[in-house]
């Protein structure tokens, strides 16, 4: 089970949100690059950085920052928040970085979004946000009318190898993974699917591990880390 340290970025910033709210930051470091290069030092093996500004305003606000990250470090570089034009995307993935995460556009433009990855096969992970099983878009500030089950099936259809769910109820809480709703997600697809939201110690972490056999790729970290429940090394060891 692969352990990806986030880094959501906002004004600048490595900070991190409750719920998705910009009402309930946190704001950790004005170094989003040293930030970067501590968790690949620390053993991270992929990062994933999320252009909060550009989630909210639907065009990314901090790409310098993300590529000054993807050239200080030695790691696949994920990131997302705000990819809902073709050519950003062709951009992003054409500068370096690994792995573009979209969402909003996936419901709001297949047809490029498929025409993409077609181009970049591989190279776009889909971006899957929830709140009692309902689809949340443009950085989770709207509804997007459709369930999990639904935007499943789409994201399925066209193309796309990985997820990364986040059940935003959980989000930023520290109050442990939503495991029903992750196992729920598994039991939709054959896509490999990284888990988001609430993670807060190392026993969520072996909980996590226990659904790898159903297809359960990785987790994403950020509060735990942040306020020090846990080292990444610690959670990387927790995952072997």
């Amino acid at each position: 089970m692969l352990v990806i340290p986030a880094i959501d970025i906002k004004a600048g910033s490595v900070v991190r949100l409750t719920h998705g709210d910009p009402k309930q930051q946190t704001t950790y470091s004005s170094d989003p690059v040293e930030i970067a290069k501590q968790w690949v030092a620390h053993g991270a093996q992929r990062l994933h950085v999320v252009d909060l500004d550009g989630a909210f305003s639907g065009q990314p606000a901090n790409l310098d920052i993300v590529f000054r990250i993807k050239d200080a470090v030695n790691v696949v570089v994920q990131m997302g928040g705000g990819l809902r034009d073709p050519e950003i995307v062709r951009k992003v993935l054409d500068r370096g970085i690994g792995r573009a995460i979209v969402g909003t556009a996936i419901l709001k433009f297949p047809q490029w979004i498929k025409s993409t990855l077609a181009e970049f096969p591989g190279r776009l992970m889909a971006s899957l946000d929830a709140v009692n099983g309902e689809v949340m878009i443009e950085g989770w500030q709207a509804e997007s009318g459709h369930t999990l089950a639904d935007a499943i099936k789409a994201i399925d259809a066209l193309g796309f190898r990985e997820i990364v769910y986040t059940d935003i109820k959980q989000d930023g809480t520290l109050k442990g993974p939503n495991l029903k709703s992750i196992e729920a997600v598994l039991g939709m697809t054959h896509m490999g699917v990284y888990a988001s939201g609430g993670i807060s110690g190392l026993a969520d972490l072996h909980a996590l591990k226990s659904l790898e056999a159903k297809g359960l790729r990785g987790c994403i970290l950020g509060k735990a880390l942040y306020a020090g429940k846990m080292t990444l090394p610690e959670a990387l060891a927790a995952s072997k």
